[in-house]
């Protein structure tokens, strides 16, 4: 039964993805274009007058402090790369390195429109890792949550508090940990063979027999591997502190780079500005670039910090060593892979 239905709805998916092509077309380059005006706007916020001070520190920065934003940003690679290595492990073993140098290239295409990135990755963990399509889905809805269940909690007690102090500290300690046993222990229930079961049986008691069928196909089996994933308190916990790290090497660099160029961000500032830049990237769909530096502008004014046009130089700045450090991470990443074997496989 299960190969007829899916036998006869094939051609209908494949027939809406060649109409929705062009809208799709479209809206990637239109964002792409918004993108570059918003990176425009930027630019000229940080070359007025009064901004001139900090692009003259920036010229007379020591080699100390630029190796060590470096050091920063290629933490920040491996820690993400990591993160994916942590978060597939109990359903697939990987590379570590394999990993790391995917997210290389990875991040550096998200610069870009088409979703050159995702599109990356899927053809890396398809063709090299023979991991099912479903499967990487599930992994990167897993990869996306972890990232949610730390600076959600984060992002709110910001907004909330307006600052680090006590109350956010205690908050922040409180509500992770508490959001993960929850969040975990919900997967575990559901993980395994056993796990699945009880979804069956849970499903089976609301009596819609087109969703009883979906949850025993094949697809939905490759999807559930997500609890298996998050269930996992060991390697997703990992995750999880992995993704607190690079959330604190995020708020580094920029509290560094302003450091530098004259006028240093608060930590709570840095945290927030570093959160929503990260947070930016991650949601626009047609390419980072402009988008995460008038996401942190935009923020900044509206939480009235001191100097706020400041910002658009330090987030440009954090751009510019992210880029440089990219080309040459993503360089050693493509040889590393040799996706050009991948092409050529059939």
């Amino acid at each position: 039964m299960s190969e007829v239905n899916s036998t006869s709805s094939e051609p209908e998916p494949a027939a809406s993805k060649r109409s929705r092509l062009p809208a799709n077309l479209f809206v990637q380059i239109a964002g792409f274009m918004i993108g570059l005006a918003l990176l425009y706007w930027c630019i000229t916020v940080a070359l007025t007058p009064e901004n001139q001070q900090q692009l003259a520190t920036l010229r007379h920065a020591s080699i100390t402090s630029i190796v060590e934003l470096v050091l920063l940003t290629l933490s920040s690679l491996v820690l993400n790369g990591l993160i994916f290595w942590a978060t597939l492990y109990p359903v697939k073993k990987l590379s570590p390195l394999d990993l790391i140098a995917t997210n290389a290239v990875a991040s550096l295409l998200a610069f870009l429109p088409f979703k050159l990135s995702i599109i990356f990755r899927f053809l890396i963990h398809r063709r090299k890792d023979e991991v099912p399509l479903l499967t990487i889905g599930a992994w990167f809805a897993a990869v996306a949550g972890g990232m949610l269940m730390i600076l959600g909690p984060l992002a709110a007690l910001s907004l909330w508090r307006r600052a680090i102090d006590a109350v956010w500290m205690i908050g922040a300690a409180i509500s992770i940990p508490l959001l993960a046993i929850i969040v975990i222990s919900m997967a575990r229930f559901a993980a395994g063979e056993a796990g699945l079961a009880r979804v069956h049986g849970v499903v089976d008691r609301i009596r819609i027999n087109p969703l009883s069928k979906a949850v025993r196909s094949n697809w939905f089996a490759k999807l559930h591997s997500i609890c298996a994933m998050v269930g996992n308190p060991y390697w997703f916990g990992l995750a999880l502190a992995l993704r607190l790290m690079d959330t604190a090497v995020w708020a580094l660099r920029f509290h560094d780079v302003s450091k530098l160029l004259g006028k240093p961000l608060g930590w709570d500032t840095s945290v927030m500005i570093s959160s929503t830049y990260f947070l930016a990237g991650i949601l626009v769909p047609s390419g980072t670039l402009g988008a995460r530096e008038a996401a942190a502008l935009a923020l900044a004014r509206k939480l009235a910090v001191q100097d706020a046009d400041s910002v658009a130089v330090v987030a440009l700045v954090v751009t510019a060593f992210e880029a440089a450090t990219l080309l040459g991470a993503a360089a050693l990443g493509l040889i590393w892979l040799r996706p050009d074997r991948l092409l050529r496989k059939r």
